[in-house]
């Protein structure tokens, strides 16, 4: 569990009635410190390519979703290029089903 989702679920329990405006006012600090690793590393590309990454994960993540949604018979979306752009690597008779070809 993230220490912010523990910090807010804290937070929300003291402030029942709070605005996301509040939350994010009280937790200026909170958040300043538990992402305070970020900023001590001698090894900043490294960290840049590992985020960049997991920002990637999680968009081929939500892509793999709605493609399910249309019925992309696949429980994974191997990443690419090709997938983001809409063809499938798995196996292209599937996508061609998919999109009515």
């Amino acid at each position: 569990v993230h220490p912010l989702e523990l910090w807010t679920l804290n937070y929300l329990r003291e402030h029942p009635d709070a605005t996301p405006n509040e939350i994010q006012n009280a937790s200026k600090d909170v958040r300043l410190q538990s992402y305070s690793w970020l900023f001590k590393t001698r090894y900043h590309a490294t960290q840049d390519r590992r985020i960049k990454r997991m920002v990637e994960l999680r968009a081929y993540e939500a892509i793999g979703r709605s493609w399910q949604a249309l019925g992309y018979p696949f429980a994974t979306l191997t990443p690419s290029y090709a997938a983001a752009i809409g063809a499938s690597g798995d196996r292209p008779a599937a996508l061609a089903q998919l999109i009515g070809l």
